[in-house]
């Protein structure tokens, strides 16, 4: 099976110090547009393990203003491959692994993001037929500097679902984030 979304996120307040240190980064506005695929290789009744595989390609548009650090300044993509398990009639868990290509940015003198690998992992469990709560937790990493810590942010998610329409979720989530570019103290997800 074939599903299509897109992401455009709006970020309805951001402060704290520009990465330079020179000035203040305050502003309301939105980031940069993702449209993703995700295609299921196998479902978890496929085989003997259980074990669902799907890959999702994405695409990043430029439509952000970087200089507020709502946008990356460039177009980039990259793709995840997707493993899930259903662990009983009402829980799913998964693991994400992913690649992206992206033209290097340069943050100091000293620091500078191109690519990535990217790691994810999530389990979602329905608390009845319309309503669903998810956990997930996921970070990034550069691949030419694996696992530095102020490159590497990581984060975690906790989200509640509504099941609107059979192919429609409704979602209101909170995450918070671990010290490091890109990573939020907080943030508030709807979808």
């Amino acid at each position: 099976a074939l599903q299509v979304s897109i992401s455009v996120p709006y970020l309805f307040d951001q402060r704290g110090k520009k990465i330079d240190g020179t000035s203040d980064a305050s502003a309301a506005e939105f980031g940069d547009i993702t449209l993703s695929g995700k295609y299921r290789i196998a479902d978890n009744k496929s085989n003997r393990l259980g074990l669902g595989f799907a890959v999702s390609p994405y695409l990043v548009i430029d439509t952000g203003a970087s200089d507020d650090w709502f946008g990356s300044g460039t177009f980039y993509g990259g793709a995840r491959l997707v493993v899930d398990k259903e662990i009983d009639s009402a829980t799913r868990a998964s693991f994400n692994i992913g690649y992206q290509i992206k033209e290097a940015e340069v943050l100091t003198s000293n620091q500078e993001i191109g690519d990535t690998i990217s790691y994810g992992l999530g389990i979602s469990h329905d608390i009845n037929s319309d309503l669903f709560v998810t956990g997930e937790a996921y970070l990034s990493t550069p691949s030419s500097d694996h696992l530095d810590k102020y490159l590497t942010p990581m984060e975690g998610d906790v989200s509640l679902g509504y099941k609107a329409m059979p192919d429609v979720q409704l979602i209101l989530g909170v995450g918070a984030g671990s010290e490091g570019i890109g990573a939020p103290n907080w943030r508030i997800l709807t979808g």
